[in-house]
Formats: C-alpha cells, sequence, structure tokens
C-alpha cells in the first residue's frame, strides 16, 4: 500500500472481511479509513452502496458479481488492464494469470425463456486472483467514473444481440448503468 503510494484499499468484505479488516486495521489506521469494501451480490447494478445499518455501520459497496467479472475479462481482451509476464511454471506451480483459464460461464434458463449467465471456476483450481483483480478494477473505475462503456452498453457481451440479452438479465436496467 505504501509502496504504491494507493489513494484507497478495495478488499472483500463477503466472509471473513470483518477480520481482514480488523487485521488492515491493526496494521495501519490511516488505510481503515480509505477501504473500498467489496461484496458480492447477483442482481442490479455493478456496484452499490449498501446503506449503513445497526448492523453493519460501515459502507459495503456491493458487487454484480457476473458484471464486474465480465467487465474486467473484457477490459483484459481490450488491453486496458495489464499484466506482468504470464508466470506458469508448471502444473504444480501454475502462477496467478492462470486463474483467469479456469473461470468457466454458466448459462441457465429462466422461468420466461431468458438466458441468465453466471461466471464461475473450475473446482479443482483457485480464482483468488480473479477476485483480487475484480475488486481492484471494479473500486478503481467506480471510484472515478471510468467503467469501460460504450454508448450505455458495456463493450462485452456473452451474445448477440447484445442489447436484448441485457434486457433479459436485468430488466429494471437495461443500460448496465454504473
Amino acid at each position: 500500500y505504501r509502496a504504491f503510494r494507493c489513494n484507497f484499499l478495495a478488499h472483500d468484505f463477503n466472509g471473513s472481511g470483518d477480520l481482514r479488516e480488523t487485521l488492515i486495521r491493526n496494521e495501519e489506521p490511516n488505510i481503515a479509513k480509505r477501504l473500498f469494501r467489496a461484496a458480492y451480490g447477483y442482481g442490479g447494478p455493478r456496484v452499490q452502496l449498501r446503506k449503513r445499518t445497526e448492523k453493519e455501520p460501515r459502507k459495503v459497496y456491493q458487487m454484480n458479481k457476473t458484471r464486474c467479472i465480465l467487465t474486467v475479462l473484457n477490459a483484459i481482451k481490450r488491453g486496458h488492464v495489464r499484466f506482468f509476464q504470464y508466470d506458469y511454471q508448471n502444473k504444480d506451480d501454475r502462477g496467478l494469470i492462470s486463474d483467469f483459464v479456469y473461470l468457466l460461464e454458466n448459462k441457465s434458463v429462466t422461468r420466461r425463456g431468458g438466458d441468465v449467465y453466471t461466471v464461475d471456476c473450475h473446482a479443482a483450481f483457485s480464482d483468488d486472483f480473479v477476485h483480487a483483480v475484480v475488486y481492484a478494477c471494479c473500486a478503481l473505475w467506480h471510484a472515478t467514473g471510468s467503467w469501460p462503456i460504450k454508448d450505455g452498453v458495456p463493450e462485452i457481451t456473452p451474445r448477440e444481440p447484445s442489447h436484448r440479452l441485457v434486457e433479459e438479465v436485468d430488466p429494471d436496467d437495461p443500460d448496465w448503468g454504473a
């Protein structure tokens, strides 16, 4: 954090996020003031600030898991996100970038007959680096208002025609507003 002079820190607030934040707060109290607490969910906009409650008085950003992952994958494909050199060594040391190779797109049909897509990881492999990249990218894009969107529709769509598919996946927000 200090070496790269970061302005904020995005972290996974699902599961043991509270413990993670406690460790961060104990190590560097000033960082705790600049946290982007991210929690995956489904449906709704890509990133949305959840309202504070008595149970959770901290700001938590609800992230639409599928939309965020697909947006980052598209940004990588288009060269908007760059990585270090491919780090695969062998089957026992697959490297970090290989996490992206093990992602699977799942399609299921809704009761209305539309298709819904989710992105998961092959059960035998890790996707930890994928989520670290997704949290970081989405936190940065959200904070700066610079989502990789063209003409109100994300450049990534799993199928054509893109606008029809987006309406089926999210009829309440067919333009995928951030």
